[in-house]
């Protein structure tokens, strides 16, 4: 594949139409929030400290799964990929000025939650030298 002007700057563009449909949401998954409504307790997050602190019995089944599933010591469910992002750079202690390698096909969300420099990476394969 030739790499010639980008879309934007009047070169063709890389896709010619809309991603496909793409259902993640199955009969399991269904069910399964099914039982949580009927339960009456959606998260189960109390903000003191008590057991609650940790989520209802839903969240602390679907983290002890990932724990055994991936076989690590720990697992923390968040409410969106946004807050686990700005969890990760809360992690990596990432300050004012560090380069955060992004994609360049994304939301705006993993450039804008680090207070570091947002670099986009190069995902053309034939553009390396």
């Amino acid at each position: 594949m030739s790499v010639g002007k980008p879309a934007l700057l009047g070169g063709r563009p890389v896709r010619e139409g809309p991603f496909p449909p793409y259902n993640t949401v199955g009969e399991a998954e269904k069910e399964a929030v099914r039982q949580v409504l009927e339960r009456g307790v959606l998260s189960g997050f109390y903000g003191t400290n008590r057991p609650e602190f940790y989520g209802g019995p839903a969240v602390r089944a679907f983290e002890r799964e990932w724990v055994d599933f991936f076989e690590v010591p720990y697992a923390v469910s968040m409410n969106s990929a946004t807050s686990c992002l700005y969890a990760a750079v809360g992690a990596l202690e990432i300050g004012p000025g560090d380069e955060v390698i992004v994609t360049p096909y994304t939301m705006g969300a993993p450039p804008t939650v680090s207070s570091g420099r947002p670099g986009p990476a190069e995902t053309a394969t034939d553009t390396r030298a």
